[in-house]
């Protein structure tokens, strides 16, 4: 008896010790770092989302305004609702990690639940459950991403969603819209103002395509080399010699590469405004409508 209770006055209130301190570390550790860090994340992809938007709002691509749209993953709706809910006053708060799920009245409580379940699920698996502790700590996996497009610029004209026009769309009403989410993320990237008078404020503003809008008709190429200079974006691109009816009016400098054995001639051709003019009154895209041809 003697030797049970100095065990348990000495070494195990020792242990006792340290495993409450390692307890309050890893409930400071899941509170300040864990959801801090992911409604951080949450917060900026948000703001992210919103810049972009910003940029295609009055950039018409085709006759169409797009706009990037995000709905909640439905398994994850109710821990994203107690991530976005979270402030950093809880971070602070005196008890249990999880005490909050035995509250009937908390707000969060099947989140808290839920949570608790997954990552003990993931421990007692050896990280296996279905990457789910990966899968929790991922802010890019609490949404689906789509693109909307629309006839007007407020998104309710004759909506149609990306993911539904993939399933029945040709190659160029797929590519389309990609070209658009290209530009938007780069003027995004690069962050590119258009100031009161009309210039333009940002960084190099490269975009380079190799084997540009390949699958693109006339006019989508036309519309794809447009709104591309409106986000004013510097394109730079490769395209075979059939696309030179397609791109020359729409570009500053044309650069042709010849292969003649092992030797390689380069020939640069500049266009000017007098040699647009005549390209676009060529162009059965602009011929077929008259303000599109005007200088």
């Amino acid at each position: 008896m003697r030797e049970l209770t100095q065990i348990r006055e000495t070494q195990l209130a020792r242990y006792v010790t340290e495993a409450e301190n390692a307890l309050s570390e890893a409930e400071h550790a899941f509170r300040a770092d864990f959801v801090g860090k992911l409604q951080e994340n949450l917060l900026r992809l948000e703001d992210q989302r919103l810049e972009l938007n910003r940029n295609l709002r009055h950039r018409p691509f085709h006759g169409q305004y797009y706009s990037f749209i995000k709905h909640p993953e439905p398994d994850l709706r109710q821990v994203l609702d107690w991530v976005l809910d979270w402030s950093p006053e809880q971070g602070r708060d005196v008890g249990g990690l999880f005490d909050a799920a035995a509250d009937p009245n908390h707000p969060h409580r099947d989140a808290i639940r839920r949570v608790r379940g997954l990552l003990m699920e993931a421990a007692s698996s050896e990280g296996k459950a279905g990457g789910w502790d990966e899968r929790l700590a991922d802010y890019r996996q609490y949404y689906h991403f789509d693109v909307r497009m629309s006839d007007d610029s407020e998104g309710g004209g004759n909506p149609e969603l990306l993911s539904r026009r993939l399933s029945k769309g040709s190659g160029g009403e797929h590519q389309s819209p990609f070209y658009v989410a290209i530009g938007a993320a780069l003027a995004a990237a690069y962050r590119i103002e258009r100031r009161n008078d009309g210039t333009l404020r940002g960084g190099i503003a490269l975009a380079v395509f190799d084997e540009a809008f390949s699958k693109l008709d006339l006019q989508n190429t036309v519309s794809a080399l447009g709104f591309l200079g409106e986000l004013g974006l510097q394109v730079i691109l490769a395209a075979p010699d059939e696309k030179y009816g397609q791109i020359a009016e729409n570009v500053d400098t044309i650069v042709n590469v010849y292969r003649d054995g092992g030797s390689v001639y380069i020939d640069t051709e500049y266009i000017k405004p007098e040699a647009r003019l005549a390209l676009a009154a060529d162009n059965p895209v602009l011929r077929a409508d008259p303000k599109q041809a005007q200088p």
